[in-house]
């Protein structure tokens, strides 16, 4: 395990996932309005501070089980990416099917699987340059 090298990889990993939200809501406004509606009192400060902290422990599992993930270089990272998005990622999207329209439910799925998709390649792509 190389501490340092799942920190800084998991703040990569935590600045593309904080990106592609960014760019998720842009491209659905409908989703950014319901959020910014339901959520009215979250504090944009403590969602930048949360994915940090999610993407370092991220980074810092990675360096611990990345010998048992399947694949080599990108591949690898997708998988670790998948992984994730599958223990924690795809929780919030089946929860908000019992509250959100549909359609918000299966845009949370479906930006999910990408974002924790590209965050897992940017980490190890990282992970391995460091």
């Amino acid at each position: 395990m190389d501490l340092k090298k799942g920190i800084l990889s998991g703040i990569a990993a935590a600045v593309i996932m904080y990106i592609m939200s960014f760019v998720f809501s842009i491209l659905y406004p409908a989703y950014n309005e319901w959020y910014m509606t339901v959520f009215a009192d979250l504090n944009m400060n403590m969602m930048w501070i949360s994915t940090i902290i999610f993407g370092i422990f991220m980074g810092i599992i990675y360096s611990v089980i990345s010998k048992s993930i399947p694949g080599k270089g990108h591949k690898k990272g997708f998988n670790y990416g998948v992984l994730v998005w599958i223990l924690a990622g795809l929780m919030w999207p089946l929860m908000s099917i019992g509250f959100a329209p549909f359609m918000i439910s299966i845009y949370d799925l479906i930006t999910g699987f990408i974002t924790y998709g590209l965050a897992g390649i940017v980490l190890v792509a990282v992970y391995n340059k460091i």
